[in-house]
């Protein structure tokens, strides 16, 4: 994984079930690799996007998925 301090935040990147994964998480973060973390997520805050159109995936509170062309952001 890599970790990138950006002020009061820190920008992790890793993979997550085979899966490239970033994650913004508050404050200073150092850890070796290899080291287990647990995240939550806060689903206001969750950002997700189709990786062959690039267009955002929102969610519902009801939890129906919808997509936005993103060319519209």
């Amino acid at each position: 994984f890599v970790a990138e301090p950006l002020g009061r935040d820190t920008v992790m990147e890793t993979r997550l079930a085979d899966q490239a994964f970033t994650a913004k998480v508050p404050g200073l973060v150092s850890l070796e690799p290899g080291t287990p973390v647990w995240l939550g997520v806060d689903a206001d805050q969750l950002h997700v996007f189709d990786k062959h159109t690039g267009n955002a995936i929102r969610f519902t509170r009801n939890d129906q998925l919808t997509t936005m062309d993103s060319s519209r952001l």
